[in-house]
């Protein structure tokens, strides 16, 4: 369990890891860890399931909720669009280049 604060109150949902699977979107297909959130023992609250791609930093691939006392809603996000950015483009961890607001410039 994991608390995390809403807005009214602070929940303790259960977080487990459902499986590793194959997602297919309109970006393309991942690799991704589907997650269910639910809170245990409150019938009425929502459920997630949360699909994250590792090749993509943990970003959602999907997410679905199923919103019980809601009169059975089911919202359903899946990514439509990602940009990959390659290692040059990014440049190396501490340079000039991959901190934001640093312009290099020559003095010759």
């Amino acid at each position: 369990m994991l608390p995390l604060a809403g807005s009214r109150r602070i929940d303790e949902p259960f977080f487990r890891v459902v499986s590793q699977e194959r997602m297919r979107t309109n970006a393309g297909e991942f690799d991704a860890l589907h997650i269910s959130v639910e809170k245990p023992g409150d019938q009425d609250a929502p459920r997630f399931d949360i699909w994250l791609a590792p090749e993509l930093k943990m970003l959602p691939v999907r997410i679905r909720v199923f919103d019980h006392g809601g009169g059975g809603e089911i919202v359903d996000q899946v990514l439509r669009r990602a940009r990959r950015r390659s290692a040059e483009s990014r440049g190396s961890p501490g340079s000039e280049r991959s901190r934001p607001g640093v312009v290099r410039r020559s003095c010759w």
